[in-house]
């Protein structure tokens, strides 16, 4: 929980009040205040945001990512979540194509997606959730990325970069339209606003300034005809603000949403060694974090520099636009990453008139809304998967341990079983592995079972049931020119269509833990034999060694099993054959089902980026074809905000453009982009 800040009290009188006024009218200011902490002030909220390296893809790819866990209301970085719960799904058809679970570390995730071979051409958006995210109710608050995959670089000449359809708004209707609030000036330091009323009896006001669901600022006037107010703002933090006009029982008037302090941001300044370089040329990046006064500060941030040609316009998400207004509002804004183009003078300008147009009603932190979804909604998701075990055995001895380990048996933990037969796989579990095995020490009943629920499945029910699963929307009508492939990529961009490999023999590669299964599973139950005559299942031996497997064997086959009993017997040509010995082949649910045993997933293995380093060797007879120069996840600048990166470039040339973003100590949100060539 975050301790809101102390809002700042404005009298202003007509005439003066005895002190006892005073004291009820600073009780209602405080019930204004109060009334709203105890609806954002409850169990964590997050606020969950993806960047990936970049936003086209090819088929058999690694896509790349960066998860930022923040709590919703100041912007730190979160301790509450420790899993994110990364799906891929494809838009036409709501098919999902990905799903694994990753470890959150101080507030941060980042990982790998494979993408297969198979996949087939198209949309996709690419989804994360925490458990705090998912559970606040607020869709807004979980990760949504819009990815395109082809099949290969030709595949995009075909393509025509289409737009996603904007929004559209039906503003809510005003209460009582004649009361209204204007803005009339907004800078860091201060905030002035005027209220007019017409045919309006006059009465006393409360005016309130709430952001993010922490009240910044209270005034309280007697209104008539019109009132001017001025509020202290340079402590408001950046981002949208709802200014809501109360009467004296409390009721809410009129209300508008306006953007506050826009400066205050995590400044990113990118120095490249120089701007043109060859190829597989080693390339220099400085990078300083500022605040905005020029003051250094310490950031973690993310970076990505990758093949121009490879940016997926359909997506202007990044850090600032999605922390500071998409996930601040309710539906879905059309190229959200305009509002934050500082080349663009009047691009304040139109923030306040898309605010104006979505109206208060569309605020995340609106009052109503919030107290509607306490009511309707439970916690779903957490950072632990449930289990249960089912079995007539009851241990008089105490509660029921099951016991969870990892394929390779490095390492194992005790799971307590509550007397109902519930229990919980912990983060901790899923460290273990990526795959993770459950055993019951539960013995002579056949019947008992356990199971493990799938928390995907919750996501993708809760989302069905409450209308969250909105996938983007693509518009045919208006169409881009089709992307220009620059002629030098084209060769070097040819992937494989497909790898053939053809085994020796019959091999099955287990993990360590199933191949122990499979070694016994084999040996009980299997009545085969191999005589001392080296007849497979000699009618005549009755017993022997185990058979070989591959190894070639003469088998009886007849059916006069029960007239042989000793040698020599005779038997016909009918009745001899030659067989190449195999073992039955079990499957891993064959396994888990013969030897009374549970699987589930643990965090997805944890990869590096690969990138050459052409200073130890440079061997030009393989090619590099890497669109993505670099990503790296994590960047920390040190006291004085700074960090130095080097990477190579790869053999495309053309145009790259790098990224870099983030978030400092204090909370500040920052990005930047830049622009390299290699020749």
């Amino acid at each position: 929980m975050i301790k809101a800040e102390k809002y700042i009290l404005l009298l202003c009188f007509l005439f003066a009040r005895p002190a006892a006024g005073l004291s009820q009218h600073k009780e209602m200011m405080d019930g204004l205040a109060e009334r709203l902490h105890a609806l954002s002030d409850r169990e964590p909220q997050t606020n969950v945001y993806l960047n990936t390296d970049r936003g086209i893809y090819e088929s058999g790819e690694d896509l790349w990512f960066k998860g930022y866990v923040l709590d919703a209301r100041s912007f730190m970085l979160s301790l509450a979540d420790k899993t994110l719960y990364v799906k891929l799904q494809k838009i036409d058809n709501d098919s999902t194509v990905w799903e694994e679970m990753y470890p959150i570390m101080n507030g941060m995730a980042n990982g790998q997606v494979y993408l297969n071979g198979d996949l087939p051409e198209g949309e996709y958006c690419l989804k994360a959730y925490s458990a705090n995210s998912f559970n606040s109710g607020q869709p807004a608050f979980n990760a949504l990325r819009h990815i395109r995959i082809v099949k290969d670089a030709y595949s995009l000449r075909k393509i025509a970069a289409v737009r996603l359809k904007d929004t559209v708004y039906t503003p809510l209707p005003v209460k009582d339209t004649s009361i209204a609030i204007h803005l009339l000036k907004n800078e860091h330091d201060s905030l002035q606003l005027k209220i007019t009323a017409i045919n309006h009896k006059p009465e006393r006001i409360f005016l309130r300034v709430q952001q993010r669901g922490i009240v910044q600022s209270i005034a309280m006037a007697m209104l008539a005809d019109s009132l001017l107010i001025t509020l202290p703002a340079q402590n408001t933090p950046q981002g949208i603000a709802a200014v809501t006009l109360f009467n004296e029982q409390l009721k809410p008037l009129a209300e508008r949403l306006i953007y506050m302090n826009p400066e205050k941001r995590l400044y990113v300044e990118c120095q490249l060694s120089k701007e043109t370089y060859a190829k597989r040329e080693k390339v220099s990046l400085h990078i300083k974090t500022t605040d905005k006064d020029g003051k250094p500060v310490p950031a973690v941030l993310d970076l990505t520099v990758f093949s121009s040609f490879y940016n997926n316009n359909l997506d202007s998400k990044e850090i600032d636009n999605h922390y500071y207004l998409s996930s601040q509002l309710r539906g879905r804004i059309y190229q959200p990453g305009r509002y934050f183009n500082e080349k663009d003078p009047g691009r304040l300008q139109q923030l306040d008139q898309l605010l104006l147009a979505l109206g208060a009603k569309s605020y995340t932190w609106n009052e109503e809304e919030m107290r509607k979804n306490i009511k309707d909604n439970n916690p779903l998701l957490s950072d632990s998967i449930a289990g249960r075990l089912t079995t007539k055995k009851k241990n008089a001895r105490g509660p029921l341990v099951l016991m969870a380990f990892d394929s390779e048996e490095r390492y194992s933990q005790a799971i307590t079983v509550d007397i109902n037969g519930r229990f919980s796989l912990t983060p901790e579990i899923f460290s273990m592995g990526r795959r993770i095995y459950i055993k019951s020490f539960v013995e002579n009943d056949p019947e008992q079972r356990i199971t493990i629920n799938n928390p995907f499945t919750t996501i993708r029910e809760t989302e069905k049931a409450k209308g969250m699963n909105y996938p983007l929307v693509l518009a045919d009508e208006q169409k881009d020119p089709p992307a220009q492939l620059p002629p030098e990529i084209g060769p070097l961009s040819q992937t494989l269509t497909g790898v053939e490999i053809t085994a020796k023999g019959r091999s099955r590669s287990w993990p360590k833990y199933l191949g122990k299964l499979d070694s016994l599973a084999r040996m009980d139950g299997n009545n085969d034999y191999v005589g001392q005559c080296g007849i497979l299942n000699c009618p005549a031996c009755h017993s022997g060694r185990k058979p070989e497997e591959g190894k070639t064997y003469s088998e009886y086959v007849g059916n006069r099993r029960n007239e042989i009993s000793t040698h020599p017997f005779s038997f016909s040509a009918g009745e001899m054959r030659q067989v190449k010995y195999h073992y039955h082949d079990y499957t891993e649910e064959e396994l888990l089902r013969k030897f009374n045993l549970a699987a589930a997933n643990g965090y997805y293995s944890h990869q590096e980026f690969i990138q050459p380093d052409y200073d130890k060797t440079n061997d030009n007879s393989l090619p590099d074809f890497r669109r993505t120069l670099i990503w790296q996840p994590v960047i920390v600048t040190d006291q004085k905000g700074e960090a130095v990166i080097s990477f190579f470039c790869s053999d495309i040339p053309g145009s790259f453009t790098g990224k870099v973003e983030g978030i400092s100590d204090g909370g500040l949100l920052g990005k930047n982009t830049f622009t390299l060539y290699v020749k």
